[in-house]
Protein backbone atom coordinates (compact mmCIF):
# COMPACT_ATOMS: atom_id res chain seq x y z
CA UNK A 1 0.00 0.00 0.00
CA UNK A 2 1.09 3.51 -0.75
CA UNK A 3 0.86 5.02 2.80
CA UNK A 4 2.40 1.62 4.39
CA UNK A 5 5.73 0.17 4.90
CA UNK A 6 7.54 -1.72 1.86
CA UNK A 7 7.03 -5.25 2.45
CA UNK A 8 7.92 -6.74 -0.79
CA UNK A 9 8.48 -6.19 -4.75
CA UNK A 10 6.79 -7.37 -7.78
CA UNK A 11 9.81 -7.03 -10.54
CA UNK A 12 8.40 -7.97 -14.16
CA UNK A 13 11.01 -8.99 -17.16
CA UNK A 14 10.42 -8.26 -20.86
CA UNK A 15 12.48 -9.42 -23.78
CA UNK A 16 14.23 -6.04 -24.47
CA UNK A 17 14.77 -3.95 -21.72
CA UNK A 18 13.26 -0.08 -22.32
CA UNK A 19 12.60 2.67 -19.75
CA UNK A 20 9.04 3.23 -18.75
CA UNK A 21 6.99 4.51 -16.37
CA UNK A 22 3.26 4.51 -15.72
CA UNK A 23 1.49 5.52 -13.12
CA UNK A 24 -2.70 4.81 -11.88
CA UNK A 25 -4.49 4.24 -9.03
CA UNK A 26 -1.65 4.70 -6.61
CA UNK A 27 0.71 1.64 -7.82
CA UNK A 28 3.76 2.87 -9.51
CA UNK A 29 6.15 0.76 -11.76
CA UNK A 30 9.31 1.48 -12.93
CA UNK A 31 10.91 -0.69 -15.67
CA UNK A 32 13.97 -0.47 -18.28
CA UNK A 33 13.52 -0.20 -21.51
CA UNK A 34 15.94 -1.62 -24.17
CA UNK A 35 17.89 1.13 -26.15
CA UNK A 36 17.64 1.36 -29.64
CA UNK A 37 20.07 0.23 -32.49
CA UNK A 38 20.97 3.12 -34.21
CA UNK A 39 21.19 0.92 -37.19
CA UNK A 40 18.10 -0.31 -36.75
CA UNK A 41 16.19 2.22 -36.40
CA UNK A 42 12.70 0.96 -38.45
CA UNK A 43 12.84 -2.66 -36.39
CA UNK A 44 13.84 -0.86 -33.37
CA UNK A 45 10.57 1.13 -33.90
CA UNK A 46 8.58 -1.68 -33.52
CA UNK A 47 9.92 -3.45 -31.25
CA UNK A 48 9.55 -0.69 -28.86
CA UNK A 49 5.93 -0.33 -29.89
CA UNK A 50 5.48 -4.12 -29.08
CA UNK A 51 6.88 -3.74 -25.55
CA UNK A 52 5.27 -0.42 -24.94
CA UNK A 53 2.01 -2.84 -25.04
CA UNK A 54 3.19 -5.29 -22.95
CA UNK A 55 4.15 -2.93 -20.39
CA UNK A 56 0.57 -1.19 -21.09
CA UNK A 57 -0.71 -4.56 -19.92
CA UNK A 58 1.12 -4.87 -16.93
CA UNK A 59 0.46 -1.88 -15.79
CA UNK A 60 -3.47 -2.88 -15.74
CA UNK A 61 -2.79 -5.97 -14.34
CA UNK A 62 -0.97 -4.26 -11.47
CA UNK A 63 -3.41 -1.77 -11.13
CA UNK A 64 -6.49 -4.03 -10.75
CA UNK A 65 -4.04 -6.75 -8.46
CA UNK A 66 -3.28 -3.80 -6.84
CA UNK A 67 -5.89 -4.07 -3.96
CA UNK A 68 -6.28 -8.31 -3.22
CA UNK A 69 -2.12 -8.07 -3.37
CA UNK A 70 -2.33 -5.09 -0.37
CA UNK A 71 -5.02 -6.87 1.27
CA UNK A 72 -3.33 -10.46 1.07
CA UNK A 73 -0.45 -8.55 2.33
CA UNK A 74 -2.27 -6.90 5.18
CA UNK A 75 -3.90 -10.36 6.71
CA UNK A 76 -0.19 -12.11 6.43
CA UNK A 77 0.96 -9.46 8.47
CA UNK A 78 -1.96 -9.30 10.72
CA UNK A 79 -1.62 -13.57 10.92
CA UNK A 80 2.23 -13.44 11.22
CA UNK A 81 3.48 -15.26 14.35
CA UNK A 82 4.82 -13.03 17.40
CA UNK A 83 7.54 -13.36 19.89
CA UNK A 84 5.49 -15.80 22.15
CA UNK A 85 4.62 -17.88 19.46
CA UNK A 86 8.36 -17.61 18.21
CA UNK A 87 9.46 -18.04 20.96
CA UNK A 88 6.61 -21.43 21.98
CA UNK A 89 8.15 -22.90 18.25
CA UNK A 90 11.52 -22.58 19.65
CA UNK A 91 10.90 -24.19 22.60
CA UNK A 92 8.92 -27.21 21.53
CA UNK A 93 11.91 -27.44 18.89
CA UNK A 94 14.63 -27.33 21.17
CA UNK A 95 12.01 -30.01 23.57
CA UNK A 96 11.63 -32.70 20.88
CA UNK A 97 15.35 -32.40 20.20
CA UNK A 98 16.20 -32.95 23.77
CA UNK A 99 13.55 -35.80 23.97
CA UNK A 100 14.65 -38.07 21.10
CA UNK A 101 18.43 -37.99 22.43
CA UNK A 102 16.78 -38.10 25.98
CA UNK A 103 15.00 -41.07 24.60
CA UNK A 104 18.27 -42.36 22.72
CA UNK A 105 20.42 -41.92 26.12
CA UNK A 106 17.33 -43.93 28.26
CA UNK A 107 17.25 -46.99 25.11
CA UNK A 108 21.20 -47.14 25.22
CA UNK A 109 21.52 -47.21 29.47
CA UNK A 110 18.56 -50.02 29.51
CA UNK A 111 20.71 -51.57 26.60
CA UNK A 112 23.25 -51.30 29.12
CA UNK A 113 21.87 -52.71 31.85
CA UNK A 114 20.14 -55.23 30.35
CA UNK A 115 23.77 -57.12 29.28
CA UNK A 116 25.34 -56.05 32.83
CA UNK A 117 26.56 -60.23 33.60
CA UNK A 118 24.69 -60.95 36.99
CA UNK A 119 23.92 -63.80 39.50
CA UNK A 120 20.86 -65.70 38.39
CA UNK A 121 18.76 -66.32 41.93
CA UNK A 122 16.62 -69.11 42.64
CA UNK A 123 13.88 -68.60 45.22
CA UNK A 124 12.85 -71.42 46.88
CA UNK A 125 10.91 -72.51 49.99
CA UNK A 126 13.19 -74.47 52.78
CA UNK A 127 12.67 -76.52 55.56
CA UNK A 128 15.26 -77.56 58.38
CA UNK A 129 15.35 -81.07 59.52
CA UNK A 130 18.09 -83.01 62.01
CA UNK A 131 21.16 -84.25 60.43
CA UNK A 132 20.29 -87.57 61.59
CA UNK A 133 17.83 -89.06 63.53
CA UNK A 134 16.82 -92.34 65.56
CA UNK A 135 13.29 -94.16 66.35
CA UNK A 136 12.44 -95.95 69.19
CA UNK A 137 9.99 -98.37 68.40
CA UNK A 138 8.19 -101.25 70.22
CA UNK A 139 10.60 -104.07 70.44
CA UNK A 140 8.22 -106.70 70.45
CA UNK A 141 3.91 -107.44 71.15
CA UNK A 142 2.78 -105.54 74.56
CA UNK A 143 1.22 -102.97 77.00
CA UNK A 144 2.65 -99.41 77.23
CA UNK A 145 2.87 -98.79 81.16
CA UNK A 146 4.71 -95.62 81.39
CA UNK A 147 6.18 -92.73 79.73
CA UNK A 148 8.50 -90.58 80.78
CA UNK A 149 9.45 -88.09 78.08
CA UNK A 150 7.56 -85.68 76.14
CA UNK A 151 8.43 -83.92 72.81
CA UNK A 152 11.00 -81.11 73.21
CA UNK A 153 13.01 -82.26 76.08
CA UNK A 154 16.52 -82.88 75.54
CA UNK A 155 17.48 -86.49 76.74
CA UNK A 156 21.15 -88.45 76.64
CA UNK A 157 22.25 -91.15 75.71
CA UNK A 158 20.55 -94.11 77.88
CA UNK A 159 17.70 -92.10 79.48
CA UNK A 160 14.66 -93.97 80.18
CA UNK A 161 11.87 -93.07 77.97
CA UNK A 162 9.22 -95.87 78.37
CA UNK A 163 8.59 -98.75 80.05
CA UNK A 164 6.46 -102.05 78.51
CA UNK A 165 3.89 -103.28 80.96
CA UNK A 166 5.45 -106.81 82.35
CA UNK A 167 2.61 -108.53 83.83
CA UNK A 168 1.24 -110.32 80.30
CA UNK A 169 4.85 -111.87 80.40
CA UNK A 170 4.98 -112.94 84.08
CA UNK A 171 1.99 -114.75 83.85
CA UNK A 172 3.07 -116.43 80.36
CA UNK A 173 5.97 -117.27 82.12
CA UNK A 174 4.33 -118.99 85.12
CA UNK A 175 2.59 -121.06 82.36
CA UNK A 176 5.54 -122.14 80.73
CA UNK A 177 7.14 -123.67 84.19
CA UNK A 178 4.07 -125.58 84.26
CA UNK A 179 4.24 -126.80 80.71
CA UNK A 180 7.70 -127.61 80.76
CA UNK A 181 7.68 -129.61 84.18
CA UNK A 182 4.62 -131.71 82.53
CA UNK A 183 6.20 -132.07 78.76
CA UNK A 184 9.58 -133.56 81.01
CA UNK A 185 7.46 -135.97 82.90
CA UNK A 186 5.71 -137.38 79.26
CA UNK A 187 9.02 -137.56 77.82
CA UNK A 188 10.46 -139.58 80.96
CA UNK A 189 7.29 -142.07 80.76
CA UNK A 190 7.75 -142.70 77.07
CA UNK A 191 11.52 -143.69 77.61
CA UNK A 192 10.74 -145.58 80.57
CA UNK A 193 8.31 -147.77 78.47
CA UNK A 194 11.09 -147.77 75.65
CA UNK A 195 8.37 -145.38 73.56
CA UNK A 196 10.96 -143.69 71.67
CA UNK A 197 8.97 -142.29 69.41
CA UNK A 198 6.91 -140.32 71.51
CA UNK A 199 9.71 -139.44 73.56
CA UNK A 200 11.49 -138.01 70.93
CA UNK A 201 8.20 -135.40 70.10
CA UNK A 202 8.11 -134.73 74.15
CA UNK A 203 11.40 -133.49 73.73
CA UNK A 204 11.23 -131.22 71.19
CA UNK A 205 8.20 -129.77 73.11
CA UNK A 206 10.17 -129.37 75.71
CA UNK A 207 12.61 -127.38 73.56
CA UNK A 208 10.04 -125.85 72.22
CA UNK A 209 9.01 -124.07 75.71
CA UNK A 210 12.75 -123.35 76.93
CA UNK A 211 13.36 -121.34 74.16
CA UNK A 212 9.86 -119.38 74.74
CA UNK A 213 10.67 -119.18 78.03
CA UNK A 214 14.21 -117.33 76.77
CA UNK A 215 12.47 -115.21 74.71
CA UNK A 216 9.83 -114.08 77.62
CA UNK A 217 12.58 -113.71 80.37
CA UNK A 218 14.59 -111.26 77.57
CA UNK A 219 11.96 -109.07 77.38
CA UNK A 220 10.94 -109.47 80.92
CA UNK A 221 14.82 -108.12 81.51
CA UNK A 222 14.46 -105.33 78.77
CA UNK A 223 10.88 -103.21 79.36
CA UNK A 224 12.44 -100.45 79.57
CA UNK A 225 13.16 -98.12 76.30
CA UNK A 226 16.01 -95.63 76.46
CA UNK A 227 17.70 -93.20 74.03
CA UNK A 228 20.12 -94.47 71.53
CA UNK A 229 21.81 -91.11 71.27
CA UNK A 230 21.92 -87.41 72.83
CA UNK A 231 19.44 -85.45 71.40
CA UNK A 232 15.87 -83.80 71.67
CA UNK A 233 12.70 -86.12 71.72
CA UNK A 234 11.09 -84.55 68.14
CA UNK A 235 8.31 -86.67 68.12
CA UNK A 236 6.33 -89.28 70.84
CA UNK A 237 4.04 -87.80 72.99
CA UNK A 238 2.66 -90.95 74.22
CA UNK A 239 1.38 -89.47 78.23
CA UNK A 240 -1.90 -90.19 77.00
CA UNK A 241 -1.57 -93.37 75.54
CA UNK A 242 -0.41 -95.15 78.80
CA UNK A 243 -1.97 -98.65 78.69
CA UNK A 244 -2.57 -99.06 75.20
CA UNK A 245 -1.50 -102.44 73.12
CA UNK A 246 1.38 -101.76 71.28
CA UNK A 247 2.45 -104.16 68.41
CA UNK A 248 6.36 -104.85 67.25
CA UNK A 249 7.41 -102.32 65.07
CA UNK A 250 5.43 -99.34 66.32
CA UNK A 251 7.18 -95.87 66.72
CA UNK A 252 7.34 -94.68 69.44
CA UNK A 253 9.80 -92.06 69.82
CA UNK A 254 11.97 -89.98 67.50
CA UNK A 255 15.24 -88.75 68.31
CA UNK A 256 17.59 -86.03 66.99
CA UNK A 257 20.70 -84.42 67.85
CA UNK A 258 20.37 -80.47 67.04
CA UNK A 259 23.98 -79.31 67.23
CA UNK A 260 24.08 -79.09 63.14
CA UNK A 261 20.80 -79.09 61.15
CA UNK A 262 19.96 -79.98 57.35
CA UNK A 263 18.29 -77.22 54.83
CA UNK A 264 15.99 -78.83 52.89
CA UNK A 265 15.84 -76.84 49.74
CA UNK A 266 12.63 -77.39 47.19
CA UNK A 267 13.97 -76.47 43.47
CA UNK A 268 10.90 -75.64 41.40
CA UNK A 269 11.16 -78.11 38.62
CA UNK A 270 11.96 -75.25 35.70
CA UNK A 271 14.74 -74.43 37.69
CA UNK A 272 16.52 -77.52 38.36
CA UNK A 273 19.44 -76.87 34.97
CA UNK A 274 20.28 -73.96 36.84
CA UNK A 275 21.62 -75.38 40.26
CA UNK A 276 24.19 -77.47 41.11
CA UNK A 277 26.27 -79.06 44.28
CA UNK A 278 28.60 -75.96 45.84
CA UNK A 279 26.08 -73.31 44.74
CA UNK A 280 25.88 -70.74 48.04
CA UNK A 281 22.44 -70.43 49.89
CA UNK A 282 21.42 -67.65 51.76
CA UNK A 283 18.30 -69.00 53.82
CA UNK A 284 15.36 -66.81 56.14
CA UNK A 285 13.12 -68.29 58.66
CA UNK A 286 9.86 -67.10 58.70
CA UNK A 287 10.37 -67.33 62.93
CA UNK A 288 13.82 -65.09 62.15
CA UNK A 289 12.73 -62.72 59.55
CA UNK A 290 15.79 -60.29 60.62
CA UNK A 291 18.57 -63.18 60.75
CA UNK A 292 19.94 -64.29 57.17
CA UNK A 293 21.59 -67.89 57.40
CA UNK A 294 24.26 -67.98 54.89
CA UNK A 295 25.41 -72.02 53.88
CA UNK A 296 26.31 -74.30 49.95
CA UNK A 297 24.30 -76.88 48.77
CA UNK A 298 26.24 -80.42 49.66
CA UNK A 299 24.04 -82.88 47.83
CA UNK A 300 20.86 -82.56 45.28
CA UNK A 301 18.17 -85.52 45.61
CA UNK A 302 18.16 -87.16 41.97
CA UNK A 303 14.25 -87.73 41.85
CA UNK A 304 12.04 -85.18 41.83
CA UNK A 305 9.11 -85.43 44.66
CA UNK A 306 5.41 -83.65 45.11
CA UNK A 307 5.11 -81.19 47.93
CA UNK A 308 2.21 -78.84 48.05
CA UNK A 309 0.87 -79.73 44.80
CA UNK A 310 4.31 -79.26 43.17
CA UNK A 311 7.02 -80.76 41.32
CA UNK A 312 10.00 -80.20 43.25
CA UNK A 313 14.38 -81.30 43.67
CA UNK A 314 15.19 -81.45 46.99
CA UNK A 315 18.40 -80.14 47.61
CA UNK A 316 20.63 -80.31 51.06
CA UNK A 317 22.85 -77.77 52.87
CA UNK A 318 23.90 -77.71 56.84
CA UNK A 319 24.00 -75.05 59.23
CA UNK A 320 25.64 -75.25 62.86
CA UNK A 321 22.97 -75.42 65.64
CA UNK A 322 25.22 -74.96 68.85
CA UNK A 323 22.70 -73.12 71.14
CA UNK A 324 20.02 -75.06 69.78
CA UNK A 325 17.88 -72.03 68.44
CA UNK A 326 16.96 -73.66 65.62
CA UNK A 327 14.31 -76.47 65.55
CA UNK A 328 13.30 -79.39 63.30
CA UNK A 329 10.06 -78.24 61.00
CA UNK A 330 10.86 -74.75 61.14
CA UNK A 331 10.29 -72.89 57.27
CA UNK A 332 11.95 -70.38 55.75
CA UNK A 333 12.31 -69.29 52.04
CA UNK A 334 15.90 -70.16 50.28
CA UNK A 335 17.64 -68.47 47.42
CA UNK A 336 20.25 -69.89 45.58
CA UNK A 337 23.46 -67.83 43.88
CA UNK A 338 23.14 -69.87 40.46
CA UNK A 339 26.11 -69.00 37.64
CA UNK A 340 26.04 -65.71 36.00
CA UNK A 341 23.89 -64.43 33.12
CA UNK A 342 22.69 -60.84 31.47
CA UNK A 343 20.26 -59.15 33.70
CA UNK A 344 17.85 -59.39 30.61
CA UNK A 345 17.91 -63.23 30.50
CA UNK A 346 17.51 -63.30 34.26
CA UNK A 347 14.28 -61.27 33.92
CA UNK A 348 12.67 -62.77 30.95
CA UNK A 349 14.25 -66.00 30.13
CA UNK A 350 11.37 -67.89 31.87
CA UNK A 351 8.29 -65.55 30.36
CA UNK A 352 9.88 -66.12 26.60
CA UNK A 353 10.31 -69.90 27.01
CA UNK A 354 6.10 -69.95 28.34
CA UNK A 355 5.51 -67.92 25.06
CA UNK A 356 7.66 -70.00 22.34
CA UNK A 357 6.06 -73.29 24.13
CA UNK A 358 2.93 -71.60 24.12
CA UNK A 359 3.05 -70.56 20.10
CA UNK A 360 5.37 -73.86 19.26
CA UNK A 361 8.11 -72.59 18.00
Amino acid sequence: MEDGPAVGAIVLLFDKQTPLEHHGSGASVDTITPSIDDDAEHAGKVRAESLQEQTASAAQFLTASNGPVSATLALLDRTAPGLSQYLHRAWRKIYTTRRRRTVGIVTGLVTAVMLLPLHYEVDCDAELQPVSRRFVAAPFEGTLRECRVRPGEYVQKDTLLAVMDEREIEYELAGLVADISRARTEQNTHRSGHEYSDAKIAAHEVERLRQRSELLEYRSENLELRSPIDGIVVSGDLKDSEGVPLKTGDSLFEIAPLDKMTIEIAIPEEDMRQVSVGMPVQLTLDAMPSEQLHSRIIRIHPAAELRDHENVFIAEAEILNEDETYRPGMRGSATIQSHRHPLGWNLFHKPVARLTGWLGW
